[in-house]
């Protein structure tokens, strides 16, 4: 994260669900909550978080900014007419994206609140961004007013990350409570765990935290951010390893990444740990495998149906390694659904030992 960003903006590396819950529950007299801005680099997991923040029964309206027409906000025109035929009036239909009081149906479902999603605003034309100054100043666009249950949600690429954005004018911008999102390792991590994404890429993002996110270096390559890694971590369950699989996906990312992979494949015997036939120790100078063992570790106790013979010896090989990667095997297994190991954990004599050496820890990690 730049000392430039931390100088000057406002920046949230956490969840955003809160900071959106805690922007809509501010009642004004036009509606329901202070709309909000989040920049953020592509791929970061923006539309995600916003989904997140919907309460049950809420519906969110993705609405992709760019692709429109100044005159799709406003409506199709309609054309009366007088008994001699001759125009009268025109009357703009108002469009499925702007749903008034009555709500919108959509699968044969209605719903009368949630939230509209200006997604990359910023790379919408000017002439766009006009009638969107309406909807968020006045939450109408020229007839349609928005339902009072409806919030009004924007994000936007940043300046620095190519993304080929316009700035929002000053009048546009002033009427959001503006967030920089910059997700953090263990925020990501501990999504990730919970999505079923490749063991391979939690470990190596848990050891090699900065490559969560890079700067795009140029227009004809990819970069690493949180959503090319889940895009690697499909092709891993897909069976596709190949160093140009990855490449195509993270960029020069890839070489570390097949480097920790093979570190991963030469590990050594993990069910022999397990089972207290092959004793292991942290090596300070390639801790890089003790986060591969950790990893390996929790990929085969959250398999494994004999948890109770074999726990002891994974809090023995827990317990011969240092904090950060330990603290990887309990980040995935109290996110998981296996409640028999979960309880184990707590029973254990030697997950006792651990717990009074990095308890302190290990709670803030999880709770990221």
């Amino acid at each position: 994260m730049s000392d430039k960003i931390l100088n000057t903006a406002n920046v949230i590396t956490g969840s955003l669900c809160e900071k959106i819950r805690r922007c809509r529950a501010v009642k004004t007299s036009k509606g329901d909550g202070i709309p909000m801005m989040i920049y953020g680099s592509p791929g970061v997991g923006k539309s995600e978080q916003v989904a997140q923040a919907l309460e049950d029964g809420e519906l969110m309206i993705d609405l992709r900014l760019n692709s429109l027409d100044s005159i799709d906000l406003r409506g199709l025109p309609i054309i009366r007419k007088d008994e001699n035929r001759r125009p009268t009036e025109v009357k703009w239909v108002r469009p499925e994206f702007i749903p008034d009081d009555d709500g919108v149906v959509v699968d044969g479902k209605r719903y009368t609140s949630g939230i509209i999603f200006l997604d990359e605003i910023n790379t919408a034309a000017p002439s766009v961004q006009n009638p969107a100054l309406q909807l968020v100043l006045d939450r109408k666009v020229g007839s349609h007013h928005l339902g009072k249950n409806w919030y009004i949600c924007a994000a936007g690429n940043k300046q620095d990350d190519k993304a080929h954005v316009y700035p929002l004018s000053a009048a546009l911008r002033q009427r959001f409570a503006v967030y920089h999102y910059e997700p953090d390792h263990n925020t990501w991590t501990n999504w990730a765990v919970k999505n079923d994404v490749h063991p391979h890429v939690i470990g190596f993002i848990s050891f090699k935290p900065d490559l969560l996110i890079q700067p795009s270096v140029d227009e004809e390559s990819n970069n690493p951010s949180p959503r090319s890694w889940y895009y690697v971590s499909q092709r891993l369950h897909a069976g596709q390893n190949e160093l140009e699989d990855i490449r195509s996906i993270v960029g020069s990312a890839a070489s570390e990444f097949m480097a920790y992979q093979t570190v991963c494949e030469n590990l050594p015997s993990i069910q022999g740990i397990l089972e207290g036939k092959v004793e292991w120790a942290e090596d300070s100078k390639n801790i890089t495998v003790s986060y591969a063992v950790s990893n390996a570790l929790a990929t085969h106790m959250l398999r494994s149906d004999n948890v109770k013979d074999h726990i002891e010896n994974a809090f023995e090989a827990l317990l011969n390694m240092s904090g950060e990667p330990s603290i990887l095997f309990m980040r995935r297994v109290m996110h998981s659904d296996n409640d028999k190991l979960k309880q184990s954990l707590f029973t254990s004599e030697n997950g006792k030992k651990w717990f009074k050496k990095h308890g302190d820890r290990m709670t803030k990690a999880i709770q990221m």
